[in-house]
């Protein structure tokens, strides 16, 4: 789901659906954790190849902020 999602970022239009569908889920979300497992899946796919680089870490923290999950919550000072 996560490939799929930031496969379709690419581009202004892209992000900018990305975003409403992240707007919908925390929405949809009343105990946060689906958001945080979403955020949770980021982190993994871009440490699925080794360090984590600037481009990977803001769009984690973009992702996180769409979703209002506090990545030091998580655990992740990125």
């Amino acid at each position: 789901v996560m490939d799929t999602m930031l496969g379709r970022a690419k581009g202004f239009t892209g992000r900018l659906q990305l975003k409403r569908e992240l707007a919908e889920v925390r929405a949809r979300d009343a105990t946060g954790q689906l958001s945080e497992d979403i955020v949770a899946s980021a982190i993994d796919v871009a440490a699925a190849e080794g360090d984590i680089d600037d481009k990977e870490l803001a769009a984690i923290r973009g992702i996180a902020e769409a979703l209002k999950v506090d990545l030091r919550r998580l655990g992740f000072d990125g």
